[in-house]
Formats: C-alpha cells, structure tokens, sequence
C-alpha cells in the first residue's frame, strides 16, 4: 500500500495523539484504539491474513505497521 507523505503524517499524527507517543508498530490494542475497533476484530483480521501484521514467532504479540490505519481511519475519525 502506498500512502502520500502527507496521509503518512497525518497518520503518524493519529498515533501520538491516541497514544502519547510516535511508534511505527503497532500493538492490536493500540492500533484497535487508534482505529475505533474492537481488539479482537483487529486480532481475527490479523490471524486471518486480511489486515498485515507481523509476529517475531508463533504464538507472539502481532505487530501491525501504522500506515494500515488508512484504511481505517479518516480525518473525520480522528477529530
């Protein structure tokens, strides 16, 4: 997915002001909070392959990139 460097940084925006903090890899709970969702839709997207997400090994936290919050997330959402 190819996102402008001006939706990067709104989204980036959307992180810190959801989370206090800027961090490129997001938690399911932080990225559930950032994206208006419940926690575990976001954890069955990931399991099912139909939101990208990473694990370091089996059974680990899932990590997901911020830049999958566009399709979530709209200026509207974030207001």
């Amino acid at each position: 997915m190819k996102i402008t460097r001006q939706r990067a940084r709104f989204l980036m925006d959307s992180v810190e002001d959801s989370i206090g903090e800027r961090h490129a890899m997001l938690t399911i709970s932080q990225f559930a909070q950032i994206a208006g969702k419940d926690r575990m839709t976001i954890w069955d997207r990931c399991a099912r392959g139909e939101l990208p997400a990473v694990q370091e090994r089996k059974g680990a936290q899932y990590r997901i990139h911020y830049h999958q919050l566009d399709s979530y997330i709209t200026p509207e959402v974030a207001a």
